[in-house]
């Protein structure tokens, strides 16, 4: 998603792209990646980055307002649509702003939508995973 959002990976298919960058990632079906996998993906896509662990919804706010995307790894859970569905996991998300009531505009792959996160359920999707961080992505 942040990829093609910087027009980067044209002369590849949504399949093709995701498969690259996770070999570069160093991810497996059954591992997936970590910050370092992310570090080498924005390497590779030649993008500015910078991490945070933990909850920070302020940290998230300030590089969205800055035009950076963030990519959050947190619990699916608590978020739409899944959030009556009992379960724990990590899984990533991108966010690429706010709205006007400071709600966070989170892109889930899991499944395709655009939800419209309140801060405070941001947060409850950062602190109930067991290892919380962030990553801002940048041209």
């Amino acid at each position: 998603m942040v990829a093609r959002a910087y027009g980067l990976g044209s002369q590849f298919t949504d399949a093709e792209l995701v498969m690259r960058l996770c070999r570069i990632a160093g991810a497996t079906a059954r591992r997936g990646t970590d910050r370092t996998g992310l570090y080498r993906m924005a390497t590779h896509l030649r993008l500015s980055s910078q991490d945070w662990d933990g909850e920070a919804t302020f940290w998230m706010a300030r590089h969205l307002e800055q035009g950076h995307y963030v990519v959050a790894a947190g619990n699916p859970y608590v978020l739409p649509p899944y959030e009556k569905l009992e379960g724990y996991g990590g899984h990533f998300i991108v966010v690429d702003g706010m709205d006007e009531t400071g709600n966070f505009l989170m892109k889930n792959p899991w499944p395709d939508g655009v939800h419209a996160v309140p801060p405070l359920k941001m947060w409850q999707f950062l602190m109930t995973h067991g290892r919380p961080y962030q990553y801002a992505f940048w041209r």
